[in-house]
């Protein structure tokens, strides 16, 4: 194929092949074998065949490569070639520009020079080469190249889960310096995150305006002022556990200079006081209440850091229900997303009704799982406005046959007959001005339809109401269409 592979894009599969051979009928042979043939174990697509007739033509063309990003992953090398550059001359050239590449060596002479080939690989790398005898046939290159390119591969893979894990545990050490860092820097820690939080807040208030551009929107507009609730709450005690802290911090350095004058009247020869300023220390310990302090210190920082996570947690679910959905379908967790959708809306619920989940196990389905979120709150919303207190609400979540079905009911003032066949409908709604759009349950339709699913409703004036979503848990036609 010559250098007409040089333009190729480099994928994840590397499927780069080197054929360094003086004789063009072997050369032939060489791209009769791998011309067209393709890497079955990692995919259909063909070998990319490199053609060198001497070892400068084959460095040139590794340059080349290495110069667009791309890298030869296995090389057949001919040991007996004209110029200056032999088969062993070329291989130690070649590993010395890209140390992975992995060689077979390919001659008729025998092998009384593969102990000069072994010198050239470290003992750790004893088996990046191999051996094969001329003359060969069509079956054997294949073999080989198949053998060898799935070998690399595998190698890079390992390499890449090696470094993931290495990163990973480098994460980890850095959590436990953390944790390990004094009080006063875990002080600054926490009051850098209230102040993160704080503008955070803001940052949910600027958010509120512009969610009233759609009905997702709308939903988290109506939902902001009860999650700035959720989260001044841990904003409030972590603000007075700073205090606390402070408070302590001013104790500690007390004692502590009271320490060093000890300390400093003890070295300019009054050795003979220190049983006096012994007692002295014991009593400002006890005034200072340093045995408290010290053991509520931790309680303090712990009750705080846990207040910043809760305000994580709401922050990162209300940042991930309002982003746009992902173009194509991926497989998600639909309790886990009912439980995400039940963080945000939790302060429209808690006053109207006790919330009970049953959730059942359910498999991974494909779906669009920001938009399946926006179908349960707007029907949790609605269950809570239907309510007027000490309300019940249900969730459940089970596995129907090929269906993943959630039911959510409420014990609320129910739907008329007349209504119900209308409530999908676009703009339909029974609330006063500024409760409803009218758009929240027809939008709810057209997702779970987009999904291949169903939604069903059933509800009896006074006795409360029941939706169902079903959906299909593998993808559909439908569902591929709607995407």
């Amino acid at each position: 194929m010559g250098q007409g592979g040089i333009g190729i894009v480099v994928t994840e599969i590397n499927r780069n092949i080197l054929v360094v051979e003086d004789e063009k009928s072997i050369r032939d042979i060489y791209y009769k074998a791998l011309g067209k043939a393709t890497l079955d174990t990692l995919g259909k697509e063909p070998f990319n065949l490199f053609m060198a007739a001497s070892g400068e033509e084959a460095i040139k063309i590794v340059c080349n490569l290495m110069l667009e990003g791309a890298r030869i992953a296995v090389g057949f090398f001919d040991l007996t070639m004209p110029g200056r550059m032999d088969g062993v001359q070329t291989i130690r050239c070649v590993r010395e520009m890209d140390n992975q590449v992995l060689c077979t060596v390919v001659t008729g002479y025998g092998d009384h020079r593969l102990a000069e080939i072994n010198a050239l690989f470290s003992p750790d790398h004893l088996d990046d080469w191999d051996y094969l005898s001329k003359p060969f046939n069509v079956g054997e290159i294949l073999q080989k190249a198949r053998c060898q390119i799935s070998g690399w591969n595998h190698r890079r893979a390992i390499e890449r889960q090696s470094n993931e894990l290495k990163a990973m545990l480098k994460e980890i050490e850095e959590l436990n310096r953390t944790l390990e860092s004094k009080v006063q820097e875990r002080t600054l820690e926490l009051q850098a995150k209230n102040n993160e939080l704080e503008e955070l807040l803001v940052k949910l208030k600027e958010m509120n305006s512009q969610l009233l551009q759609n009905e997702k929107m709308v939903s988290i507009g109506q939902l902001a002022a009860g999650v700035a609730h959720e989260i001044n709450n841990p904003i409030g005690f972590v603000h007075s556990n700073l205090g606390t802290i402070e408070t302590y911090m001013k104790r500690l350095s007390q004692y502590t200079l009271f320490v060093d004058r000890v300390q400093e009247l003890t070295s300019n020869g009054q050795a003979s006081r220190v049983s006096e300023f012994v007692e002295e220390l014991n009593r400002l310990k006890k005034k200072l209440k340093l045995d408290f302090i010290l053991s509520d210190l931790s309680k303090v920082v712990a009750e705080s850091l846990e207040g910043t996570e809760r305000v994580r947690r709401i922050v990162q679910d209300l940042k991930s229900f309002s982003r746009v959905d992902e173009a194509q379908l991926k497989l998600a967790n639909i309790n886990e997303g009912i439980k995400s959708t039940l963080n945000i809306v939790w302060n429209e619920l808690k006053y109207k009704a006790t919330v009970t989940t049953d959730f059942g196990q359910l498999p991974e389905i494909p779906c669009h799982p920001l938009q399946l979120n926006q179908v349960f709150l707007n029907i949790l919303v609605n269950a809570a406005q239907a309510i007027e207190s000490n309300g019940q609400i249900g969730i459940k979540t089970f596995q129907d046959g090929d269906w993943a079905v959630v039911r959510i009911s409420d014990n609320g003032c129910g739907i008329p007959e007349e209504h119900k066949r209308k409530i999908f409908e676009p703009f339909f709604t029974t609330k006063e001005v500024g409760k409803g759009t009218g758009l929240g349950l027809s939008i709810s339709y057209s997702i779970v339809k987009k999904h291949g699913g169903e939604i069903l409703v059933e509800s009896q004036v006074g006795v409360g109401t029941t939706f169902e979503i079903r959906l299909p848990i593998s993808s559909s036609p439908l569902m591929e269409l709607g995407s």
